[in-house]
């Protein structure tokens, strides 16, 4: 459902679980950041295209997203024009970690690693870009935490302001 003419000020949404699973695909709140633009992963531009596995799924962002198994340098990368981006994707207990580089800059390394698989979850926010064009490059490690099983790395589309 979509509420409006609330006013001004702080609101609260509660969601409550009365029986089975309760999926949240996103909550959005239009205000002083607006709206976001999601950009999907078919969008990416890859390096070697056929390590990069599509996952169907109805849980995911568009039904699919990619999925490569740990090969170490392969990189899936985005353009887009905004100040702020999120990187959506999956996390769980057999996923690796990746670096992100922004505009060719090294911006950090992410760790894919949860105990429970999260869906549609942000694997990383980068704000207070200039505004204009920029790429974002989400690039395989080939590491682990040492708590996964595994080195997947996966990506499911951005979501730009």
């Amino acid at each position: 459902p979509i509420y409006s003419g609330l006013g001004m000020g702080a609101h609260t949404l509660e969601i409550v679980q009365v029986s089975g699973l309760v999926l949240i695909d996103a909550i959005y709140a239009q205000g002083l950041n607006s709206y976001p633009t999601h950009i999907d992963e078919s969008s990416a531009t890859l390096t070697n295209p056929s390590h990069w596995i599509d996952l169907v799924s109805p849980f995911v962002t568009g039904g699919n997203l990619k999925l490569n198994p740990g090969y170490a340098g392969d990189s899936a990368t985005f353009n887009f024009t905004g100040t702020k981006v999120r990187v959506i994707g999956l996390k769980g207990p057999n996923f690796g970690q990746a670096d992100i580089k922004i505009d060719g800059i090294y911006n950090s390394t992410i760790d894919l690693y949860s105990a429970n698989y999260m869906i549609q979850t942000s694997l990383i926010t980068a704000s207070g870009l200039s505004p204009g064009a920029h790429t974002i490059e989400i690039i395989v490690d080939g590491t682990m935490n040492p708590l996964s099983s595994g080195y997947m790395v996966d990506v499911d589309g951005l979501d730009v302001w």
